[in-house]
């Protein structure tokens, strides 16, 4: 095999090895996005259960407090 046709096979490698990280890359991209969906999913319910959570104390130490005043 000449030079030519060894460049030329070298180029074909790379050109195929650069194919298949993109495809890995595109894949681990969507696997990102899916857990960060989930992440913030799960973040967004924290935070709902903490914000009832508070509303709920509000609720009670007010009507403690408005029981104990009388």
């Amino acid at each position: 095999m000449n030079q030519y046709a060894q460049a030329q096979q070298a180029q074909l490698t790379l050109l195929v090895r650069i194919e298949e990280l993109e495809r890995q890359n595109q894949q681990l991209s969507k696997a990102l996005t899916k857990a960060e969906t989930q992440l913030i999913e799960e973040i967004k319910k924290k935070r709902a259960k903490a914000w009832e959570n508070w509303f709920w104390r509000a609720l009670s130490a007010g009507l403690i407090y408005s029981l104990t005043r009388h």
